[in-house]
């Protein structure tokens, strides 16, 4: 079985990964459709539900991060060192989710 330090940082390491993905989605199929041809920006449709899903995949994975970090604190580990990418994590995908969110509400007031 793998110690605890290592289950938190693997789980913070797949938020951060998570939520790079989704931001790199986005920016290939804005990319595409600007350097290649127009019509390829009509991918944003089919890219934004995707870019939601794993953003909120990255929430949920760094919160069990935090969880399993705290865990770790409570038998005395060290949870300064194992925290830090739980915490990116969570951060960057609800900021993906809130930035997604307002984007959406600026575009169904100006309609």
């Amino acid at each position: 079985m793998s110690e605890p330090a290592d289950r938190a940082r693997g789980w913070g390491v797949g938020s951060v990964v998570s939520a790079a993905l989704a931001v790199v989605l986005i920016a290939l199929v804005i990319f595409l459709s600007w350097a290649v041809d127009h019509e390829w920006g009509y991918l944003i449709f089919p890219a934004v539900p995707v870019y939601l899903a794993l953003a909120f995949i990255a929430v949920v994975l760094g919160v069990i991060g935090l969880v399993v970090a705290a865990r770790q604190r409570r038998a005395g580990g060290d949870f300064r060192r194992t925290w830090a990418l739980a915490a990116i994590g969570v951060t960057l995908g609800a900021a993906e989710i809130v930035a997604l969110v307002a984007i959406l509400a600026a575009a169904a007031r100006s309609s």
